[in-house]
């Protein structure tokens, strides 16, 4: 079984999953074909972040990262993108550091945690703390 892509829509954030296994030798063409059609979803829904559940099996060797380090300018990301997974193990956060640090270097807004609630609320914390630096600043221009 190849990876799959599901979603679902919230008000503030488009949320995804990726699930199954890895297809050995084919991982970078298979997370470029995934992270491509998560970014059209994106665009169709005006969202700029995605909360992702990253449920893949199997390892995600060093050449893959690579690669894909490589090619996710082509999957339409945007530095204006903000992107939360949430692994659910160790291993499989461990494969993802390389790429993060990666991704992050070039100036993507993007991060790895082994906790739903701590991806959620970094994912959201801009926009949280938004309409109080609104707030002070109308107070300024009166």
């Amino acid at each position: 079984m190849a990876l799959a892509l599901s979603h679902k829509i919230h008000k503030d954030y488009l949320e995804i999953t990726t699930a199954g296994i890895r297809s050995r030798g084919k991982e970078t063409s298979e997370l470029q074909e995934i992270w491509k059609e998560v970014f059209v979803l994106a665009k169709e829904n005006d969202h700029l972040r995605i909360l992702a559940h990253l449920k893949e099996e199997g390892r995600w060797p060093l050449n893959a990262q690579i690669n894909f380090g490589f090619k996710i300018v082509d999957t339409d990301i945007t530095k204006k993108h903000r992107v939360a997974g949430i692994c659910y193990s160790e291993q499989l956060f461990e494969d993802h550091e390389l790429f993060i640090k990666y991704g992050r270097a070039l100036g993507y807004n993007i991060q790895v945690f082994l906790s739903e609630d701590e991806a959620r609320d970094w994912l959201l914390r801009d926009r949280i703390n938004k309409p109080q630096v609104e707030q002070l600043n109308s107070g300024n221009e009166s």
